[in-house]
């Protein structure tokens, strides 16, 4: 018995027949349906795996698997209201961009944006902060 193999991996073609997905191949529909809810797990992970936590006199930022930055507070020039879709460690677009050690500018989301950034001007009063109009 002679199958073709399609993109994606789990439909086939039954060559006696030639009806799509009509062989006994184990890989009907279970590859499929294991590969989605994988996709899927990742994409709810990484939506869901974003921490932004003030630590004394540093910020903590975690994203997706691996992915960690620690600023210091006190480098924090300039903080910013976007909508940027540039990639960054955030689930939003609801974003402020943290400006650091002059050339450096990270994205975040968190939910309380104005208590987020009360919290950190009082550990760095000096930080310029921009709210979008409206």
């Amino acid at each position: 018995m002679f199958h073709t193999w399609e993109f994606p991996l789990w439909s086939t073609t039954d060559q006696q027949s030639g009806r799509k997905g009509a062989g006994n191949n184990s890989l009907n529909g279970g590859v499929g349906l294991a590969f989605n809810l994988l996709i899927a797990g990742f994409v709810a992970y990484v939506m869901t795996g974003f921490s932004y936590t003030i630590d004394g006199v540093n910020l903590l930022i975690k994203g997706g698997f691996r992915w960690k930055a620690t600023i210091a507070i006190s480098t924090i020039t300039k903080i910013v209201e976007t909508n940027n879709p540039i990639s960054s460690p955030a689930a939003s677009l609801d974003r402020l961009a943290i400006h650091y050690n002059i050339r450096n500018a990270v994205m975040i989301s968190p939910k309380d944006k104005k208590s987020f950034v009360e919290e950190l001007l009082k550990i760095n009063p000096a930080i310029e902060v921009k709210w979008k109009k409206g």
